[in-house]
């Protein structure tokens, strides 16, 4: 006969595995509500199933295209160029949960089409406020001015990117407004 300690172990231990079987099932049917409420597409917009599928699947390959050695070696994949002047100087903001290797075959596209000089930055941490990543990238770009007397930056944004960029030039906008 188990004694109480031993039955309370492994209704303990029993636990978590309830709770992961309980938040899986209703994971499962808040999409399969969501999949049966969702907006009806135009006629001519439906693509079908197979071609939606093919489509899916070619976004996930997109998302592994990015080796994970891009990621761990951001520091060494990515660096700064050296201070010169320039003209057009370009920096690429990365989505969330990524960081400056994320953009290292675009980045490396642009200076092989001699666009650039090219700067890239992580900011963070992952999950902060927006207000906090675009005081890291207003820093950034008054950095790349003071390093290449440009007067402008291009800043190119991929997903969350795009949001503290176009945050950025706003704040940037309504700073210079009040001197």
């Amino acid at each position: 006969m188990a004694s109480g300690r031993e039955s309370l172990v492994a209704t303990s231990s029993a636990r978590p595995l309830c709770i992961s079987r309980v938040l899986f099932a209703f994971t499962l049917l808040w999409f399969a509500l969501a999949w049966v409420f969702r907006a009806t597409r135009p006629r001519e917009m439906r693509i079908g199933f197979a071609r939606e599928r093919r489509a899916s699947s070619g976004t996930k390959c997109a998302r592994s295209a990015v080796p994970a050695r891009s990621m761990a070696l951001y520091r060494l994949a990515c660096r700064d160029p050296p201070p010169a002047p320039a003209r057009a100087p370009v920096l690429l903001l990365h989505g969330v949960l990524c960081n400056a290797g994320a953009m290292r075959d675009l980045r490396a596209e642009l200076v092989a089409r001699k666009i650039g000089p090219v700067y890239t930055m992580s900011y963070g941490p992952p999950l902060e406020s927006i207000e906090l990543f675009v005081d890291q990238v207003a820093a950034k770009i008054d950095a790349i001015l003071a390093a290449t007397g440009a007067s402008r930056v291009a800043i190119v944004g991929h997903s969350m990117g795009g949001i503290v960029a176009g945050r950025t030039c706003a704040g940037t906008a309504e700073q210079r407004s009040r001197r």
